[in-house]
């Protein structure tokens, strides 16, 4: 299963309810990733979920047949590369 700590609002130290670094302790004591972010601004919205992605798609890999692994395709418009699970930017 794949974990990550987010903690939001880290523009707004008002609303603030744990520190960066307490974020970061307790991400590490579970040996996971810690990311802030802050919706309200777009700011690194993508990543915890772009990080998770990646890892199971990582975790995935050898599970998928190496004749199936290398059918992908690129597209002309973006550097987007497409595989037969998913998409990966």
């Amino acid at each position: 299963m794949n974990k990550v700590l987010v903690g939001d609002k880290c523009f707004s130290e008002d609303q603030r309810m744990v520190d960066r670094r307490e974020g970061q302790q307790l991400a590490e004591a579970y040996g996971i990733e810690f990311f802030e972010t802050d919706a309200a601004q777009g700011f690194r919205v993508a990543d915890p979920f772009e990080s998770v992605a990646r890892d199971v798609m990582n975790r995935l890999k050898p599970a998928v047949p190496q004749s199936l692994r290398s059918a992908q395709s690129t597209t002309e418009h973006s550097q987007k590369r497409e595989t037969i699970c998913c998409t990966v930017w």
